[in-house]
């Protein structure tokens, strides 16, 4: 296997680890939860719908416009995505990491340099290996952001119906007000 494309295998699948751990922090009522309704360019995604998409992302760009592999893919029906469980998002992120290594470990130099053409754009193979890069990092912050957005709503709500109870990483007690939580 070339050195570039161990690289990038290493990148997608730290980045898949980055979701995983981000994934499995999200209560079952966060994971269907969108900071702000709507649609438009204004409106979010839920997480369960950022890792359907992630999954379905990758899987077209590597398996399809890369590998050439016929697949059946919805994207809208990824962004409705609603009540499936951390260990089903878990899965379908998982089955990203063998699939990717199958099709993209065997390439070459002059592969990696080859014509390709998908949804939003057009490049060589190894653009479309750095487009599917990228996505999963800017998916991962919007989790990221989502997360801290849904903890910060929750310890409002904590915090007004318990003055004393804050948030993790705020004050814990009366006692530390003006200190940070430990």
């Amino acid at each position: 296997m070339l050195n570039e494309v161990e690289n990038y295998l290493l990148v997608l699948e730290h980045l898949r680890g980055q979701v995983r751990d981000l994934l499995v922090k999200f209560s079952a009522e966060s994971l269907d939860w969108r900071p702000l309704e709507g649609t438009g360019d204004l409106a979010t995604n839920s997480p369960a719908a950022l890792v359907t998409h992630l999954a379905g992302s990758e899987n077209f760009l590597i398996a399809h416009v890369i590998g050439g592999r016929p697949i059946q893919r919805d994207r809208e029906e990824e962004f409705r995505t609603k009540g499936v469980e951390v260990a089903e998002l878990l899965r379908r992120l998982s089955a990203g990491t063998g699939m990717a290594e199958e099709i993209l470990s065997p390439l070459t130099p002059a592969q990696l340099e080859e014509s390709r053409k998908w949804l939003t754009g057009s490049g060589t193979v190894r653009r479309c290996i750095l487009h599917a890069i990228s996505h999963y990092a800017a998916h991962l912050g919007h989790m990221q952001l989502t997360y801290q957005l849904w903890v910060d709503q929750v310890g409002k709500v904590q915090l007004a119906s318990n003055p004393d109870r804050i948030a993790a990483g705020r004050e814990t007690s009366t006692e530390g007000r003006g200190k940070k939580g430990k």
